[in-house]
């Protein structure tokens, strides 16, 4: 699966037509504007068919993390099948995203919309433009907790070098600027702890968790970080 996720001041979508004959039946076709949300575009994939339950799990367990860290209560589930060239039978894919909503409906932290799958839509999002506002993830089924297995490890804090050709130019400055940003939350709130920091292309990603942050919060964080440069 690939998500992209945008904190957005507003999304409005319209549904226009089918993209396929099996695609899900709507009852209207006027537009949705949803304000102050989280936006997940979402591609669900062919290797995502070898275990349903593992995937939506993980799944949400993804727009959680990514909700915490941007303090959103507004939930917007938008299937976009352009993130992957491997995609899942529609059917599959339909069924992920209805589950899913249906369970994170049921999380009284949340205002969950989604948009209609298999169709072809209009669609506007005005990105907030702070730190964590465009997040990108690819995870799969090997990637989903098993149930009843214990997946805790010992962790020991080693030195961190960058081999001569361990990472392009871009990765290399893209990866500190994500541990500056580290270091900067670290500084400011010394209760969040770094959840996860890789690459998606050439970009860095850092998730946080034990922490909720307002927009109010991005200046002073962006702050700490050129001071920490």
């Amino acid at each position: 699966m690939k998500i992209l996720a945008i904190h957005a001041d507003y999304v409005e979508y319209q549904a226009k037509k089918k993209a396929f004959k099996g695609a899900e039946e709507i009852e209207s076709k006027d537009a949705v504007r949803v304000e102050e949300c989280l936006v997940i575009f979402t591609a669900v994939e062919k290797s995502d068919e070898e275990n349903k339950d593992g995937i939506i799990e993980r799944y949400l367990s993804e727009i959680k993390k990514i909700a915490e860290q941007v303090n959103a209560v507004k939930i917007v589930l938008y299937p976009y099948a352009h993130l992957s060239s491997k995609l899942s039978n529609p059917s599959f894919g339909q069924s992920v995203m209805q589950e899913a909503q249906k369970i994170l409906s049921s999380d009284k932290n949340f205002e969950v919309y989604r948009a209609p799958f298999g169709w072809y839509k209009s669609f506007n999002v005005s990105c907030k433009g702070h730190p964590l506002s465009e997040l990108s993830r690819e995870f799969g089924v090997d990637d989903s907790v098993a149930e009843g297995k214990d997946l805790t490890k010992e962790h020991k804090d080693e030195k961190f070098v960058f081999s001569k050709n361990a990472a392009s130019e871009i990765q290399k400055v893209a990866l500190t600027t994500g541990l500056v940003l580290a270091k900067a939350m670290s500084e400011l709130y010394p209760e969040s702890q770094v959840a996860d920091v890789g690459f998606y292309h050439d970009q860095a990603f850092v998730d946080f968790s034990g922490v909720k942050l307002k927009q109010k919060n991005f200046r002073k964080i962006s702050e700490k970080m050129k001071e920490i440069i």
